[in-house]
């Protein structure tokens, strides 16, 4: 099976220690040898290789200590078998948890440029993956030392996290890739709950409002069924509950006679079916109404019920206040479920809205980002024209509701409309922001790292426009950029430290 590879470019590196403890030459053959070896990396579809290595010169024996990491998370593979060919010769090797991967008596033929085949058979896997390693043979020891002097990664901005450093913390990179760009709005949106999720409850006679027991606040979860306050009858006689009482009672009346009339004068024929079906449905309407008003109230009061239940998102009233017949009581909300995100773009961006293709949205704490996808949302609808008024065009979504997003508050919203422009991004996890300048760490091994200041463009709430500073195929920190800061400040520039060969 076939791969897609990338090779990272070799850098020669200075160590402090030694690969492997059986990977020493002579002192007064090879009086470099100890201080200094090649730094090789490759990439699979699985696994990162990174190898410590002699410099290879023709005729002499070198010496490799491999380490593999998993691409999925950066943590060390456990247990392996590596293959090496060079010159037709193959060298293997098997690393379990307890045992690292060594190789001794490598030795290339001639001077130039060559390659290192290798396979790795991960344990549990089916599949092997293949990279090619190009290498440099050098003529002689003296040769490969004036080379690799001259290729230190080592500078100001370089800082160095041995391998066995980053599999203990959250450390990641990743490629720096050309690709299409969307065009990004950025703006703040309103959650709020969808009107089908709320339950207006509106005074159905005018009277004075009376909590029942301690009374409601906001927030306050009922049950359905619940009795929430009283309205009572106030001073004014013509607004009161006892005329609003005896309306109902004199409409189940009147609704009640006519029934019985037309039910007697269709036994003999006098009406039609259809006036009498007319009368029996307007007095059993009527007989419910009563009926409740009969349960719920006396002379003087009416009980208002809670229709569901949930928790009282609006008080629109206070304890002894008269109301009005219609006017709103309260707002239930049942808790949960589809929630409308609310928000407003600027006029010059119509032309993009009608290629909306999803949306991020970030908690204004900064601590979550979530894709429109993660909370099952979807486009409702994006104004044609601007507001009375405002040069700005209203956006809506539907989303289900996250457990720290609060409805009622605002949140960063990121609108991704479809687009074709291309251009280099990184996760905004691999930016570190100083004094307002932009920086981020690209890898020139897999253990040093070079800082660099970069120009940023438009961010989507995960990824955000490098305009410069990075060039396709640069491989930055994606995770862990900040421990990178702190060393780097700190002046950490042995590579090698906390290796345990």
């Amino acid at each position: 099976m076939k791969y897609s590879l990338r090779l990272l470019r070799l850098f020669p590196l200075l160590l402090a220690l030694p690969a492997c403890q059986h990977a020493h030459h002579s002192e007064d053959k090879h009086a470099h040898s100890e201080e200094e070896q090649l730094s090789l990396s490759a990439y699979g579809s699985r696994i990162e290789l990174f190898a410590e290595a002699d410099p290879f010169v023709a005729g002499e024996e070198s010496h490799l200590h491999i380490f593999l990491t998993r691409l999925e998370d950066f943590k060390p593979v456990d247990s392996a078998e590596v293959k090496i060919r060079l010159n037709e010769k193959v060298f293997s090797c098997f690393k379990s948890p307890q045992k690292d991967f060594c190789f001794t008596g490598i030795v290339p033929q001639k001077a130039g440029e060559d390659t290192l085949h290798v396979w790795v058979d991960i344990a549990g896997c089916e599949q092997t993956d293949t990279l090619s390693v190009p290498i440099h043979v050098y003529e002689d020891e003296h040769d490969a030392h004036r080379a690799m002097e001259e290729g230190k990664p080592m500078g100001l901005n370089t800082v160095s996290l041995p391998k066995v450093m980053g599999y203990r913390i959250d450390f990641a990179t990743e490629p720096i890739l050309l690709e299409n760009v969307e065009k990004t709005i950025a703006t703040t949106a309103l959650i709020s709950p969808l009107p089908s999720t709320q339950n207006v409850i509106s005074a159905k006679s005018g009277g004075i409002v009376a909590f029942n027991g301690i009374g409601i606040v906001e927030g306050m979860h009922v049950e359905k069924g619940d009795v929430l306050f009283f309205i009572e009858d106030g001073l004014m006689i013509e607004k009161s509950m006892k005329t609003y009482y005896e309306r109902i009672r004199n409409e189940y009346r009147k609704t009640k006679q006519e029934y019985e009339r037309k039910k007697a004068l269709l036994s003999k024929k006098i009406v039609s079916e259809s006036a009498f079906l007319e009368a029996e449905t307007a007095y059993r309407n009527a007989k419910v109404e009563y009926d409740n008003l009969q349960i719920n109230a006396s002379d003087n009061r009416r009980a208002v019920y809670a229709p569901a239940t949930g928790f009282i998102e609006t008080l629109l009233v206070e304890n002894g206040q008269y109301v009005e017949a219609g006017q709103s009581l309260l707002v239930i909300h049942q808790g949960g479920g589809r929630h409308l995100l609310s928000a407003e773009v600027a006029a010059i961006y119509h032309p993009f809205l009608k290629n909306i293709r999803t949306a991020n949205l970030k908690t204004l704490n900064g601590k979550r980002t979530y894709s429109l996808e993660e909370l099952n949302g979807k486009l409702l609808a994006y104004g044609q024209c601007a507001k009375e008024g405002s040069p700005l065009l209203p956006l809506s979504f539907e989303i289900d509701i996250a457990p720290d997003i609060v409805p009622g508050t605002f949140v960063n919203l990121y609108v991704k409309t479809s687009g074709e422009q291309k251009s280099l991004s990184v996760a905004n996890t691999a930016i570190i922001e100083e004094s307002g300048n932009y920086f981020v760490f690209v890898q020139l091994t897999p253990e040093v790292f070079d800082k660099r200041p970069v120009s940023i463009g438009v961010s989507d709430g995960f990824r955000t426009e490098i305009e410069a500073g990075l060039r396709e195929g640069d491989r930055v920190v994606s995770k862990g950029a900040q421990i990178l800061n702190l060393r780097q400040e700190k002046g950490s520039l042995d590579p090698h430290a906390g290796h345990n060969h």
